[in-house]
């Protein structure tokens, strides 16, 4: 009986708190660090006594809510919870096998859910294809978070009001997590020791994660497949050099583990790179050979250049086929049809750059082919359609099936060259997390190093330009060629 009475003490102390905006305990906070909204909870108060709970957003925070307390107010929203559906059918049980272990070190990452703002929109456009949305749910205006816009309103028709195949993943309990919309089987852990291509290779054939044996490298589009754009690379005052408080990973940290780069070893956090088979069919950084990676810390693909040392990265294996190929059709109407993945594009490119609001709006109003239903893709179904056996370099042509017809145009050091193109992703990054947008390079990716403007990052990269400004060269580590104008592909779905 006197536990009874002390817990529901404790109880009502936490309902005063919250409503005299003292906020919960920290322990309350705490205990919901990586979690989702709605998972089970629980936390020790400093007196010594466990109250059990759910994970809800009060105050902008995920905060451990004991049982029986009714939240006021505030937020309301799902998180990612326990994705329920499909399985790969019958699945061997099995230990880990020989899986490069590992962990996620003292403290997972957070992952957000994107249901803690009034920016979320929830009147959406649901659309269809076979790949997986980007998970942006929030509106955006040139700077910051923005009231979801009403329809043909200013920065309407952006990644949030498009709402496609939600990402939808199965923990199958057995050290692999099941994509419920590829079909792709995935390693769940990631070993803190980061590989070459031709190491990580050699070990896949040896893992029997799960019970299977059939493990790879994945290939650019597969891994890619795995971006979630419900990622922050954050800001501190410490630069590079120690993981920001506010950052959160550009994967789904409910069902994947993660690490950071290794600021112990000199590492900045952004060297989150993870490993493809895919190599660039030219080169960058002046001649260097060249693997594309996926950076689930800062949210891009590019082109890593080596020379006499293989490039080491992050693996993370996959099983399964059948995702990351096209199928296109020429409509004879200035529309290509991917049957692969159930989109229609223009044939031809908008013809000139524009800023993004700029582009936003091209896309929204746009009646081609006989049809007014097309939109600014997103930066996962954009990607879709480059493909890496092409370059300038190689192929004297964008990385894109030559079905499409793209603008060229002189780059940076006045070379025949091919556009950036919009897609209608924030992307949120640095100090102002509203003020970038994803964009996929089908040209090469320009930047400066030592006073040479070069291709450093490769055709098919997708990196992020200011939604408005001036152009600029010199940007970042690798001083990466800042266009703001950039051109635009448009898309609609066909089911």
């Amino acid at each position: 009986m006197k536990t009874k009475c002390i817990l529901l003490v404790l109880f009502f102390a936490f309902i005063c708190f919250n409503a005299l905006g003292f906020g919960p305990p920290k322990e309350a906070s705490s205990a919901c660090n990586g979690k989702s909204e709605g998972a089970p909870c629980s936390f020790t108060t400093s007196r010594g006594h466990t109250l059990k709970g759910t994970c809800k957003n009060m105050h902008g925070s995920s905060v451990c809510v004991p049982e029986g307390h009714r939240q006021g107010g505030g937020q309301q929203g799902g998180g990612m919870g326990n994705q329920q559906g499909g399985n790969m059918g019958n699945q061997m049980g099995g230990g880990m096998g020989n899986q490069m272990g590992g962990g996620m070190g003292k403290k997972k990452p957070k992952f957000s859910s994107g249901k803690a703002s009034g920016s979320e929109c929830k009147k959406t456009v649901k659309t269809w294809s076979k790949i997986p949305d980007t998970g942006q749910v929030k509106a955006y205006n040139n700077t910051q978070e923005l009231k979801c816009p009403k329809n043909n309103g200013a920065f309407f028709g952006q990644d949030a009001h498009y709402q496609g195949q939600q990402p939808s993943y199965k923990d199958n309990g057995n050290g692999t997590v099941t994509d419920l919309v590829t079909g792709l089987m995935w390693s769940k852990a990631v070993d803190k020791k980061k590989l070459s291509l031709v190491e990580a290779k050699k070990i896949a054939p040896t893992i029997t994660i799960g019970g299977y044996s059939d493990w790879r490298v994945p290939d650019i589009k597969e891994m890619y497949s795995l971006i979630d754009f419900k990622g922050y690379t954050g800001f501190g005052s410490s630069g590079y050099k120690s993981v920001p408080s506010n950052a959160v990973p550009y994967i789904n940290t409910d069902y994947f583990d993660f690490r950071f780069g290794d600021t112990t070893a000199g590492e900045r956090y952004i060297d989150a790179q993870w490993l493809t088979t895919t190599m660039y069919v030219s080169t960058t950084m002046n001649g260097a050979k060249t693997l594309f990676g996926v950076n689930f810390a800062d949210g891009r693909i590019k082109g890593y250049g080596f020379s006499r040392r293989n490039k080491k990265f992050y693996v993370r294996y996959v099983r399964g086929n059948g995702y990351g190929s096209n199928d296109f059709f020429d409509n004879r109407d200035g529309t290509v049809t991917d049957r692969a993945a159930g989109l229609m594009w223009m044939q031809n490119d908008s013809g000139k750059g524009m800023n993004w609001q700029a582009a936003l709006k091209y896309a929204e109003g746009l009646d081609y082919g006989g049809y007014s239903d097309w939109r600014l893709p997103n930066a996962k179904e954009l990607q879709y359609i480059v493909d890496y056996s092409c370059s300038p370099d190689t192929t004297d042509s964008p990385a894109i099936d030559p079905i499409f017809k793209t603008t060229s145009i002189k780059n940076e050091a006045g070379k025949k060259d091919f556009p950036f193109f919009w897609t209608s992703t924030t992307h949120l990054d640095g100090p102002q997390p509203g003020a970038n947008a994803a964009y996929v390079s089908f040209g090469r990716a320009i930047g400066q190093m030592r006073g040479t403007i070069m291709d450093v990052h490769g055709a098919g990269a997708q990196r992020s330009d200011r939604k408005k400004g001036s152009p600029q060269l010199g940007h970042g580590p690798q001083g990466d060629a800042v266009r703001v104008n950039n051109y635009v592909r448009c898309v609609r779905s066909i089911k």
